[in-house]
């Protein structure tokens, strides 16, 4: 039997079928080549904003930095100086206490890294506050005081640095610390109310309460704070207090 050639049919078919494999190889090709381009931009922005929060982080290293001088790159743009072309625009949250056992406090940094008009990718870090080394423990107010019978003040104690400026972060624990003869030792409560505040009340209650069972002792005493701080302990008392007679 003699073959039979293709029908001019079936060679527009087969072109037409050719042509759209090519432009769907193409159109694949081009998104590969945008999606790689988009990818390694997105890289760049990544090491342009790390870098970036590593520059933040060595910079408040000095707590005044990280007290007060941090706020300036809040809502605020920067360049990035390596690699260039991408723009950092910084948050920066208010500071925070963290766990108790840090002993310290951070800020949350939020950097929106921007190229081309555009934004990229976004990085969220937390940067704690800078190592300090403790000097001694105040406590306040400094200045002499007399409290009549249920009368209350209060008190706050600061643990200070070596440049006198308080550490955040730190707990206390109060006591009294009577003064003058033992025949008439000054005798108060005190009750924290915060962290590093406290207040003394004028009042000694019998070993039946409620309020029949008070007790006014005249004497003089100190309110004494306490603390641990990267396992060394701090004291700190304040002047001598009078308590009055009813």
């Amino acid at each position: 039997m003699k073959p039979r050639g293709l029908s001019l049919l079936e060679a527009i078919v087969a072109i037409f079928i050719l042509t759209g494999g090519s432009l769907a190889c193409f159109t694949l090709l081009i998104q590969a080549f945008r999606y790689q381009t988009r990818s390694q931009q997105v890289s760049d922005a990544t090491i342009a904003g790390e870098q970036t929060m590593e520059s933040l982080r060595r910079w408040v290293q000095t707590p005044a930095n990280f007290d007060t001088s941090l706020d300036v790159y809040n809502d605020q743009d920067f360049p990035s100086i390596n690699p260039p072309g991408f723009t950092c625009h910084a948050w920066v949250s208010d500071s925070k206490q963290s766990d108790p056992l840090l002993e310290g406090c951070f800020r949350l940094v939020t950097l929106e890294v921007r190229g081309g008009g555009r934004p990229l990718t976004r990085l969220t870090g937390l940067i704690a506050s800078p190592l300090r080394e403790p000097d001694s423990l105040k406590v306040y107010p400094e200045t002499p005081l007399q409290l009549a019978p249920d009368q209350q003040s209060q008190f706050y104690a600061y643990l200070l640095d070596v440049d006198s400026k308080p550490i955040p972060g730190v707990r206390f624990d109060w006591s009294i610390q009577s003064e003058g003869p033992p025949d008439i030792p000054g005798r108060a409560t005190v009750e924290p109310i915060e962290s590093n505040r406290a207040v003394l009340t004028h009042v000694v209650y019998g070993p039946t309460p409620p309020d029949p069972n008070r007790i006014f002792v005249p004497g003089k005493l100190r309110v004494r704070a306490t603390c641990r701080y990267r396992a060394q302990f701090f004291e700190g008392e304040s002047v001598v207090l009078e308590m009055k007679a009813p």
